[in-house]
C-alpha cells in the first residue's frame, strides 16, 4: 500500500502544510513525520483514504475517505469531509491535475 501526504500552501504565505484528519474534519497542520492522520492512500480507483487512527462512523480500522457530499460549510467555501469509504460513491472520486487535487460533488 503506497502512503503519501497531501501538501498545501496556505493563502497569503508560502508556508506549506499537510492535510490532517481530526475526526471527520480535514484541517491544514504543520507537516509532521509519523503522523498517521496526515497519511493517505488510494482506494477504489479514485478514492483517497486517510490512514489516521480516529474512527469515522462505519470505517473499519479508522480513517475514512475524502467525501464532498455533506460539506461542513455551505456555498463557495464548502470543504470536503471524511466519510465511510464506499466502492461506488461518486462524491468520493478525487482527480489530480499537475498542480491541484480536485474533488467532484455530484447533485443527487
Amino acid at each position: 500500500m503506497k502512503r503519501f501526504r497531501l501538501v498545501a500552501y496556505e493563502e497569503q504565505t508560502t508556508e506549506k502544510a499537510c492535510i490532517q484528519a481530526e475526526g471527520n474534519i480535514l484541517k491544514l497542520k504543520a507537516c509532521a513525520p509519523n503522523t498517521k492522520a496526515q497519511e493517505f492512500t488510494r482506494i477504489y480507483g479514485n478514492g483517497l483514504k486517510n490512514l489516521g487512527p480516529d474512527a469515522v462512523a462505519g470505517a473499519p480500522g479508522g480513517g475514512g475517505c475524502i467525501d464532498a457530499a455533506n460539506p461542513n460549510t455551505n456555498g463557495e467555501n464548502a470543504k470536503p469531509i471524511l466519510y465511510q469509504c464506499m466502492k461506488v460513491n461518486r462524491n468520493q472520486e478525487v482527480h489530480f491535475t499537475n498542480t491541484s487535487m480536485l474533488y467532484l460533488r455530484f447533485p443527487s
